[in-house]
């Protein structure tokens, strides 16, 4: 044992991220696809999951101080454009950064931090929170929870307690809870913005955007130091079978973590998008119930029944525009 591995505060501490993409989009009335020729390949261009994403996990210096999440997430995101760069053009990847960074952000679903250490009831992760038209509302929090997601335990007992996965759970100002946030990268730092709720039906088809979430998850591992002074390495191995740290080959495609975590992405993405667009689909329903209500006895019974079969229609079209079911 040495004495920095005794003072080290961090010495428990890892953080990775988890960043999942669609591989492709419909957008301007054609297939957008990845530049990758090889959908399932592992060198620095993603992992397979499903038949249509791409998760990335790119690595992150170890037993640095939580502080810092924010640099390592925006060196990551850059890393990954990089790698689009390099796919759209490989001669001239600088002049295709525009090309990679309207693809990733179009087809990002989402990204996962995932936070590694002794014990996660200590640790929160903070960021900026704007409105719709990037005005600064404050900061939202990601804290501990005490569901735990699974637990893992070795049958020779060597850990003395199992460990266990959180998701941490989202907090902001009361008076903004109900509504739905979306990760943006396109700043210096990180932060979560308010996906619009209230906008018309052809704004909305003429400014789609991609909304991608952010979520936090929690290992705790159990002790390091007690471990080597047991002469065990628990903490280690468990990294290593739960990410895959070592090795090649179908090892490392099938890392236990890697299908988890994009998993919850995915539920997570699909939830957000689905609460998103059912809150707009109520306004648009409450605005048409206005209408209607706001007009006299005597104007509907003077509309003929075309016109106003033709207004259903349009309603009911008009909702079911609003209606998206999130990505597959």
């Amino acid at each position: 044992m040495t004495d920095n591995q005794s003072i080290n505060p961090n010495r428990n501490l890892d953080y990775q991220f988890y960043f999942l993409f669609r591989t492709h989009l419909w957008k301007e009335e054609q297939y957008i696809r990845e530049p990758f020729d090889r959908f399932g390949d592992l060198d620095d261009i993603g992992i397979q999951i499903d038949t249509d994403k791409r998760l990335f996990r790119p690595e992150t210096p170890t037993q640095r101080p939580l502080d810092d999440w924010q640099a390592y997430l925006k060196i990551a995101w850059e890393g990954i454009l990089q790698e689009y760069c390099e796919a759209f053009n490989p001669e001239a990847p600088d002049e295709a950064k525009d090309t990679a960074r309207h693809f990733c952000q179009d087809n990002l679903l989402g990204v996962a931090l995932l936070i590694m250490d002794e014990a996660v009831d200590g640790h929160e992760v903070t960021l900026d929170l704007c409105d719709s038209h990037d005005q600064l509302l404050g900061d939202a929090g990601f804290s501990y929870d005490k569901n735990v997601l699974l637990t893992i335990q070795d049958k020779s007992g060597n850990m003395p307690q199992p460990a266990t996965l959180h998701a941490f759970i989202p907090s902001v100002n009361k008076r903004l809870k109900t509504d739905n946030w979306a990760l943006g990268l396109d700043k210096e730092q990180p932060y979560l913005k308010k996906m619009p709720a209230a906008e018309t039906q052809n704004e909305l088809a003429a400014n789609a955007q991609n909304y991608p979430v952010f979520v936090v998850y929690g290992l705790a591992h159990g002790d390091a130091l007690t471990a080597l002074e047991q002469a065990q390495n628990w903490p280690v191995q468990l990294q290593t079978i739960l990410l895959t740290e070592v090795g090649e080959g179908p090892l490392k495609r099938t890392a236990i973590l890697n299908s988890i975590l994009a998993r919850l992405l995915i539920s997570e993405a699909v939830f957000e998008t689905q609460d998103w667009e059912a809150r707009r689909l109520r306004f648009y329903l409450q605005q048409q119930t206005s209408y209607y209500f706001a007009l006299s006895s005597k104007t509907l019974r003077q509309t003929p029944n075309r016109v106003l079969e033709e207004e259903l229609r349009k309603m009911v079209g008009g909702a079911n525009r609003s209606l998206y079911f999130g990505p597959s």
